[in-house]
């Protein structure tokens, strides 16, 4: 009985130690670097969801492009001919799916200099000395 008593005694204590100290562990308000950096988060996953597509956009285009060469290549009787047609439209096609891609990239480094340009210019947090952006890693300091 005496060890019953006890059991409640201490889980008494341990719900009420838990309660108490589970105010120290909650989220207060966000911070100004909580927020440069969420916005900056927001705008890296925003930025990597269109590369995707427009990658994703510029390899299904090319699958169509070499679908319409085959169709196209079935016409040619010649083997020899139709060897290096395919290969010629096989090259030229990652020719211009490189250059898309080189475009995309470029794009993608374009928007993310504009942003980490005007994200430092229109800092409201204080002294924008101490922050920082390491461009290659888009990491706050």
């Amino acid at each position: 009985m005496r060890s019953s008593k006890i059991e409640k005694i201490g889980i008494f204590i341990l719900c009420f130690s838990l309660f108490a100290l589970s105010g120290c562990c909650s989220p207060g308000r966000v911070s100004t670097d909580d927020t440069v950096i969420i916005a900056g988060n927001s705008y890296a996953v925003g930025k990597l969801e269109a590369t995707i597509t427009a990658l994703d956009g510029a390899v299904s285009d090319s699958r169509e492009r070499i679908a319409n060469v085959i169709e196209t290549s079935r016409c040619i009787t010649d083997g020899v001919e139709r060897v290096e047609y395919l290969f010629g439209e096989y090259e030229s096609e990652v020719n211009r799916l490189l250059c898309e891609i080189d475009r995309i990239r470029i794009e993608t480094q374009k928007s993310s200099e504009d942003y980490n340009d005007s994200s430092i210019n229109t800092d409201s947090g204080g002294d924008s000395s101490d922050r920082s952006v390491d461009s290659e890693n888009k990491v706050w300091n």
